[in-house]
């Protein structure tokens, strides 16, 4: 049975929190439901900052209803089922950076971006992804 996979958008990041303000980038992460709730699952997203680089995350039970920030839901595609795993266990919400199944061994391949060059330009692109100019 394949699995649908979502982008998921925040706009305005981490900034989109009630009482924030500030103009910055969307933050985006993909969202894979688990087999037993749609609106619960596991996220996989960039995190860190333009001055230390960024690292690959993944949050487990990230459960959509429970998020606080505005975001949109938009259909990237489907993978099978035998390439995702869920993790239910306590059903508490976590964050991990190891991989624990096929598609996230998949992901971890990525490259991700390093140290910009333009750390205070918030639409700056980190140029050793070959982006960008």
């Amino acid at each position: 049975m394949p699995r649908t996979v979502y982008l998921v958008v925040y706009p305005g990041g981490f900034q989109n929190l009630p009482g924030s303000h500030g103009r910055v980038p969307a933050h985006w992460a993909l969202f894979i439901p688990s087999i037993l709730n749609p609106r619960i699952g596991k996220t996989f997203d960039a995190v860190g900052t333009p001055f230390t680089g960024y690292s690959l995350r993944f949050r487990r039970n990230y459960s959509l209803d429970e998020e606080p920030r505005k975001f949109s839901l938009f259909t990237v595609g489907d993978v099978e089922d035998s390439l995702v795993a869920d993790f239910p266990g306590d059903g508490k919400p976590f964050e991990d950076i190891e991989a624990e199944d096929r598609l996230e061994e998949e992901a971890k391949l990525v490259k991700m971006p390093g140290v910009s060059k333009k750390p205070l330009d918030p639409f700056g692109v980190s140029e050793d992804l070959g982006e960008g100019e």
